[in-house]
């Protein structure tokens, strides 16, 4: 169980690295990709707050980490590693985008903007979708903890 502990703590700190620099990776393959300003604030704007959320996750789950079940530290860990893959994807997206020719049909390019569209709402929704994993389990823990007390 110690080594799923620190296999969590490690993937913790990837996704906070990745929170801090994403925003302006995406700034930049945005400006490549031909994107406004205004349009690349707003999105700025909207990884600003992931940053925060991420940091939060992790300080939950460093204050209670020994109250969770292996059960609960595995779908942690996994959620955590699913959203490596949600981190990766806009990034190859905006990097297909920057590098399709004019002659591309624009079809291509609608779809690959909708799903670009689609992980970064995911994105943005992880760390909520990790709060509650620890939180309810953080709750379920103390139910059973107590229930074996008495």
């Amino acid at each position: 169980m110690k080594d799923l502990i620190q296999s969590i703590e490690s993937r913790f700190q990837v996704l906070i690295t990745l929170s801090i620099f994403f925003p302006s990776l995406i700034y930049y393959l945005g400006k490549v990709t031909g994107q406004t300003d205004a349009q690349m604030a707003i999105v700025m704007l909207q990884f600003g707050g992931l940053i925060g959320f991420v940091l939060i996750d992790y300080i939950i789950f460093q204050s209670s980490q020994h109250g969770f079940s292996e059960k609960w530290l595995h779908r942690i860990n996994n959620v955590l590693l699913w959203s490596f893959v949600f981190f990766t994807a806009p990034i190859l997206i905006l990097a297909t985008l920057a590098s399709l020719k004019p002659t591309t049909p624009q079809w291509i390019g609608n779809i690959a903007g909708l799903t670009l569209g689609t992980f970064i709402v995911i994105i943005i929704a992880i760390p909520v979708i990790i709060e509650l994993i620890l939180i309810v389990s953080s709750i379920l823990s103390e139910k059973k903890h107590r229930k074996t007390k008495k």
